[in-house]
């Protein structure tokens, strides 16, 4: 009985390292979530040709390609389109895998919305989302060891238990049934107690020092989005008018792009149309009616001459 207990309070601890270890990881990716160095990222603008922009698995390609921060490709007869992207260095990118997951979401909004100021709450929005995934993970098992250790307390006085032998003369316990107990007890207070030390170690210590760090990378991170990404705000009358002519150029040359990608099919409309007006000019001088009176007569005396 004694090497049973020994074995099951084995295999509790087993399991409250693994946990225990597997969370410190995902800690680990928490405080190091974001590049210590914020440098290493910039705002680039690079060329994307229109069809790229249409086709969900090219752009997708595009996007991981322009976040390896590579030469930019030069496309020659494409109409592209300029839009602006954050790169970085391909080291720090597969040092932080997540943001460069983040890197990619947030290029394919700018992408998106390009010839606009870009949303910081989007933005911001963006990155939460992946940082909460990883703390939800982290908050799912950071207390596991512990309740482990409980269920070995459990088994240790239910197995310790077990042993007693309650059928002895006089209702009398011997020693070794009570020793049985206590080593039992025992044991399943050390599985407890390692369980409680792991799970103070990833809560109070490592966790929270995680979660600093990421606060105070993430702050710098927006501070570079607010700084690079966003126009700055001016109240008065003359920054007003500038920005609403910055918006009507835009919509100029965009508009007046899309006029001269249909400039040949209007061609072919107006030509097209030409066609129809002389078709419909030419059955009108055949006088269908006439004809067509003309014919019935000719099929009733052909009835007639049959019969």
């Amino acid at each position: 009985m004694l090497y049973f207990e020994i074995t099951i309070i084995g295999i509790i601890i087993i399991f409250q390292i693994y946990f225990f270890v597997n969370v410190r990881l995902r800690i680990k990716e928490l405080k190091h979530f974001f590049p210590s160095d914020m440098n290493t990222i910039e705002v680039k603008e690079v060329d994307i040709p229109r069809r790229i922009l249409k086709d969900k698995n090219e752009f997708l390609a595009f996007l991981s390609t322009i976040n390896t921060g590579a030469n930019q490709v030069v496309w020659e007869g494409e109409v592209c389109e300029k839009i602006e992207v954050l790169v970085s260095n391909q080291p720090i990118l597969d040092n932080h895998k997540d943001f460069k997951t983040v890197l990619q979401s947030t290029n394919s909004y700018l992408s998106k919305n390009k010839g606009a100021a870009a949303d910081f709450n989007i933005l911001q929005d963006t990155c939460e989302r992946y940082i909460e995934r990883l703390d939800n993970s982290i908050g799912n098992l950071i207390s596991v060891p512990l309740y482990i250790g409980l269920a070995g307390t459990f088994i240790g006085i239910i197995v310790g238990l077990w042993g007693i032998d309650f059928t002895a003369a006089n209702g009398a316990i011997s020693s070794d049934s009570i020793n049985a107990l206590l080593t039992g007890v025992i044991a399943a207070m050390s599985a407890s107690l390692m369980g409680l030390v792991l799970t103070v170690i990833n809560t109070a210590i490592t966790y929270k020092k995680a979660i600093y760090q990421n606060d105070t990378s993430k702050n710098l991170y927006y501070d570079f989005l607010q700084r690079e990404l966003l126009p700055a705000l001016n109240v008065g009358m003359a920054g007003s008018i500038s920005s609403f002519r910055g918006v009507l150029n835009n919509f100029i040359q965009k508009f007046g792009d899309n006029i001269s990608e249909y400039h040949d099919t209007a061609a072919l409309l107006n030509d097209n149309l030409s066609k129809q007006h002389f078709v419909l000019q030419e059955i009108n001088k055949l006088s269908l009616t006439k004809t067509a009176q003309t014919i019935a007569t000719t099929f009733a005396d052909l009835k007639n001459a049959s019969d």
